[in-house]
């Protein structure tokens, strides 16, 4: 079931799986990110996080200004704190965002699951 649908980003919800998908449609701007925490902390309150797998997929995510690209490691980690029981990671298909993912991931230890597209 689709939670949030936004240029920029899905949320969705699949009980029979036990997963949450995040869906990174391009580059999502400063702008963006107070209704992307607003979506994901409602989607957070719809779920028992303890028992869910928390998927982040970046398969569509446009490269990254420098300056983002550099906390996106931090950015990433974020997800490992918010109480799932497993977070996975689909790295993005572009070339240049695969490199800035895979570089961000290399700075923090990650404990989720990379997967490639």
């Amino acid at each position: 079931m689709i939670f949030v649908e936004k240029p920029r980003y899905r949320m969705s919800i699949y009980e029979q799986k036990n997963e949450v998908r995040v869906e990174i449609l391009g580059f999502i701007r400063d702008e963006i990110v107070p209704d992307y925490l607003e979506d994901m902390n409602a989607l957070m309150e719809k779920v028992p996080t303890h028992s869910y797998t928390m998927i982040v997929d970046a398969t569509e995510q446009s490269p990254l200004p420098r300056k983002v690209a550099a906390e996106l490691g931090q950015t990433m980690m974020v997800y490992t704190t918010l109480g799932f029981k497993k977070v996975r990671v689909v790295m993005p298909k572009s070339k240049i965002s695969f490199v800035q993912v895979r570089n961000a991931l290399a700075t923090v230890d990650f404990p989720g699951e990379v997967l490639n597209p």
